[in-house]
């Protein structure tokens, strides 16, 4: 029985830039044999020909050469594979595979794992960087590029291979006015192996053209974004605070078989840095983290469609990095196209984040439907391949049974447009499959109380369709809808259905503030529920989140209704925005009805950078989530290092709650600061000025660092001291002096050694300060107050704010106003490099920090962006559309619809979705024979100043 598999993959390309801009001059370029050479022909206006040559890497060619192996070892003249060149109607590489069904799931196999996606990384060299290059690191680069089969270009154009940007347009005139000239270097290969090469190279810059000092921890893959926690913070905090640059392999290599990555056990976290002090800072404080990561790590295994996994891994790599990212959590995929194996598998440091880690995964995989049709007119292989044409996210299945195509969500919708119309001409599909995929937690939720939602769909259709629940796994179920008959319904019944799909937006509130939110009797917020047709749910979260070196607040409200109402979410959450800001204005007059009579006192709290320092580096950030919840208050506590002024050590923040709670709340906070030593030395501005700040590194080298590395205290020098709040000081009769202040953990099991750790460093630090010239006015334990302010609440006021109003202020606006009812999360990674400006994009395969560079970054936010965040106490993710639900399940009936019972440990060991499921019978006719051995199967799934084609993913960068 002959059957037709098409598959269609993006093409991608690199031309080498010589060809299309004579002006650049290339200093350096290798010869790996990677490049292929093309001739162009062109016709003047004389008749005459001329041709051109010129060099070009593309992905076409590897699946030409596979498909003509692939047909000279046919043992059948049935058997054949055809590629089709792209072309203008059609840029894509189509892949069409004719034979008996043994023949059609290897040569399928075979395609895939040969395939790949070519593309550059682009590197900025400043002009002292490029006058470096001697021949030990052009011989180094030779070594990375035989390494990782990649070619690479050096010359004086950054946008060699794409037209440039308007930010990076200016960042070059930029440059060019501080007459600093510019270099590239463009590695040029496969998608793995130039993200692989880049971190090489980046740390090859390092080293040899900057004289930077290296080092380097093992560490396993699964274990680095555990560590590195959500949006890897604590690797982006570790790196600003130590001035040292990290390096952070690809955490999905080996997507499309490199091979350059044998397993997960040999890769390392790289470390560069300017002074060797600082090197052994970053690695003793990376070390002490991995040392304190005790947490039982949990791991959770997907079964999915081998078909959509595929497609997932084609074209969704970076929304899968984005969730891991977000979660900070290990998401481990198969090759593509990898036999046996159809498993995604994810692991994370406790159970809220990975669950929700697979329901991001699993809304993914909601987004691709499939089609099973059966038409007695069986199209030809060329009528198949016109059907999916221009498709990116299709394949499709025929044989005398009949067509299955796979795809996302709009492109089906085309699809089934143009099956209708063939319909229309007399190629009729006598029985049509549409199948849709859900949580299973949405089930409830689609279906209606007592199927109410899915009746009245039915019945606006004459029941004519019918809708049959499928249980699919653990996490998912399958929704058929089915035609026998008036197949030109399909259309009508899949946008009544989807338009009951629900959509949900999820964000923080302060839990302080929700009950006033919620009103007397949810009195409030059951009003705005009705008003807008949605459901709100506040929750209580008592886990703290997992991230060392941020305060992460987890999300504890949820605004979902029908994608149908999904306007309304931008609208709701503005109100509760409203709220929210009219609690914090102790404002009366939100609703006359049902008035906020909570009062919110404030206290404004100080908090010292050294104090910052040593909660972040002892791991106690926990400490601040359990305080907000055991006294019902808010603590804008910073989330950075930057949140700090560059010349001043102090913070203040505000503690908002009601009068007696926020009282208690900042003495229990007061007690977990750590304890101070103070020295108060003769006042000489300018000696301060030079040796503390234009010439710090003497200082940082001799007793900031050694102090952090091997006594565990933190140093500040101020030169106005800062004095504590229960202090008063009458500035005419005191003296000026500058002060430095030791903080350190005085640990009742470790009492003896931490007051010799501070009698260390009150030795060296008075003999540092002698050396220097400075004269000690006086020594002691320093009783730091950080309450500044009594406790204050804030007069009640008449707010004149329309909801329409964007004028209004709102500094606890939410961080995120876009709306997105299919986006899916997204983060952001990045490289280190601590003196160097940056006009490049971000890549989610590889990932650095670099606490000095000035880049593009859609992570970093300005100072002025970051305040204006801190200061809200509102943090919004993008909401999307299906996700978790909070509905009490209602039982189903069967109305011309069947729907089965959950029986999961039987689906789990019989289900053949390990294979790639060939045309199922849709309750109709049984057109496909399935191959008993045939499956698909995980590989183990890693950024810097970089730009690249749009089909190689950019490196993400941290910058200060």
């Amino acid at each position: 029985m002959s059957n037709t598999v098409v598959l269609n993959l993006d093409y991608t390309f690199v031309i080498d830039p010589k060809y299309n801009n004579n002006e650049i001059i290339t200093c350096y370029e290798t010869h790996n044999g990677i490049w292929r050479q093309y001739t162009s022909k062109s016709t003047s206006s004389s008749s005459s020909s001329s041709s051109t040559g010129y060099k070009m890497i593309d992905n076409l060619y590897p699946l030409q050469q596979i498909a003509e192996t692939i047909n000279n070892n046919s043992n059948s003249n049935c058997n054949s594979v055809t590629v089709l060149d792209p072309s203008i109607n059609n840029p894509l590489i189509t892949v069409s595979i004719n034979g008996d069904e043994k023949f059609v799931n290897d040569a399928r196999h075979q395609i895939l794992i040969n395939y790949n996606r070519v593309g550059y990384k682009t590197l900025t060299l400043i002009e002292i960087e490029f006058m470096n290059i001697n021949e030990t690191f052009t011989d180094e680069m030779m070594k990375l590029c035989q390494r990782y089969e990649v070619e690479i270009i050096i010359n004086n154009e950054i946008n060699s291979f794409n037209k440039p940007s308007l930010s990076q347009k200016l960042d070059v005139e930029r440059e060019q006015q501080q007459q600093q000239q510019l270099y590239s270097i463009h590695i040029v290969g496969k998608l793995d192996n130039i993200t692989f090469c880049e971190t090489a190279m980046r740390i090859l810059i390092d080293s040899i053209l900057n004289g930077y000092t290296i080092d380097c921890i093992d560490m396993e893959l699964s274990m680095i974004p555990i560590l590195g926690g959500i949006d890897l913070f604590n690797f982006h905090q570790i790196a600003k605070q130590t001035k040292a640059n990290i390096y952070v392999p690809d955490l999905l290599p080996n997507l499309f078989n490199s091979k350059i990555v044998t397993n997960n056990k040999d890769l390392k976290i790289w470390i560069t840095a300017k002074n060797i002090t600082e090197l052994l800072l970053t690695k003793f404080i990376l070390n002490k983290l991995i040392q304190n990561n005790h947490n039982h790590l949990i791991t959770e295994k997907i079964i999915m469609n081998k078909d959509k996994l595929d497609l997932m891994i084609l074209n969704n790599q970076k929304n899968l990095l984005n969730i891991m990212f977000k979660y900070g959590v290990f998401i481990q995929l198969p090759n593509l196209g990898e036999l046996n194996n159809s498993t995604v598998m994810v692991q994370g440091g406790n159970k809220e984040s990975v669950d929700d880690c697979i329901s991001d995964i699993n809304g993914i995989a909601t987004n691709y439907y499939t089609v099973d049709a059966i038409i007695p007119n069986i199209v030809n292989e060329l009528g198949l391949v016109q059907l999916i044409q221009r498709k990116k996210t299709c394949n499709a299945v025929m044989n005398q049974y009949g067509l299955q195509i796979n795809g996302h969500c709009d492109e089906i919708k085309l699809i089934l447009k143009n099956l209708v119309a063939n319909g229309n001409k007399g190629n009729i599909c006598s029985a049509i499959k549409l199948r849709l995929e859900l949580g299973n937690d949405q089930r409830d939720f689609i279906s209606g109380k007592k199927n109410g939602k899915l009746i009245k769909i039915l019945n606006q259709l004459q029941n004519i369709p019918k809708i049959n629940f499928q249980n699919f796994n653990q996490y998912n179920f399958y929704i058929d809808i089915e035609l026998t008959c008036q197949t030109i319904l399909i259309l009508k019944t899949l946008e009544l259905l989807e338009l009951e799909l629900p959509s949900e937006l999820k964000f923080n509130i302060p839990e302080v503030f929700h009950k006033s939110i919620i009103g007397n009797g949810g009195s409030i917020i059951q009003s705005i529920m009705k008003k807008y047709n949605v459901f709100i749910k506040f929750s209580t979260i008592k886990t703290c989140s997992s991230n060392v070196y941020s305060l992460k607040r987890i999300n504890n409200v949820l605004i979902k209704c029908p994608r149908k109402n999904s306007k309304n979410i931008k609208l709701v959450k503005y109100e509760i925005d409203q709220l929210v800001y009219k609690c914090c204005m102790n404002d009366c007059s939100i609703n006359p009805i049902t008035p906020i009579t909570t009062v919110y006192h404030s206290i404004k709290f100080q908090l010292l950078k050294s104090h910052y320092l040593m909660l972040i580096n002892n791991n106690k950030l926990g400490q601040i989530n359990k305080l907000e919840n055991d006294y019902q208050s808010f603590i804008n506590f910073p989330t950075s290092i930057e949140d700090f002024n560059p010349t001043d050590n102090k913070l203040l923040i505000d503690i908002k709650g009601s009068e007696s709670k926020i009282k208690h709340c900042a003495k229990q906070l007061k007690k977990i600061l750590p304890n101070n030593y103070e020295f108060k030395v003769t006042f000489n501005p300018t000696k301060f000025h030079d040796i503390f700040m234009i010439n710090k590194q003497i200082f940082e080298n001799q007793i900031v660092i050694p102090f952090k590395i091997l006594l565990g205290i933190e140093i500040i020098a101020n030169e106005t001291p800062i004095e504590s709040s229960n202090v008063d000081i009458d500035n005419d009769r005191v003296e000026p002096y500058h002060q430095f202040i030791l903080s350190y953990f005085n640990e009742n099991e470790n009492e003896k050694e931490s007051q010799s750790n501070l009698d260390k460093a009150i030795v060296s630090l008075t003999l540092f300060l002698r050396e220097q010239g400075f004269l000690i006015n006086e020594k002691r334990s320093m009783e730091f107050n950080p309450l500044i302010e009594p406790v204050v609440s804030t007069s009640p006021v008449k707010l004149q704010q329309s909801l329409f109003n964007p004028i209004s202020p709102l500094p606890l606006q939410s961080i995120t106003n876009f709306i997105d009812m299919r986006a899916t999360p997204t983060t952001t990674k990045g490289v280190v490099s601590p003196h160097k400006n940056s006009t490049q994009l971000q890549s989610p395969v590889k990932l650095q920090f670099s606490p000095g560079k000035n880049n593009n970054n859609n992570y970093h936010q300005s100072r002025h962006q970051r305040h204006q965040s801190l200061c809200s106490p509102v943090k919004q993710q993008p909401y999307y559309s299906p996700t978790k639900q909070q509905f009490s399940p209602s039982k189903m009936q069967q109305y011309q619809y069947q729907q089965q019972q959950y029986q999961y440990q039987y689906q789990y060991q019989h289900s053949p979705i390990k294979q790639y499921s060939p045309i199922k019978q849709p309750n109709f006719q049984q057109f496909y024979i399935p191959s008993p051995t045939e499956t698909l199967v995980p590989t183990t799934p890693t950024t810097s100043t970089s730009t690249s084609t749009t089909n190689t993913m950019t490196p993400y960068i941290y910058s200060i």
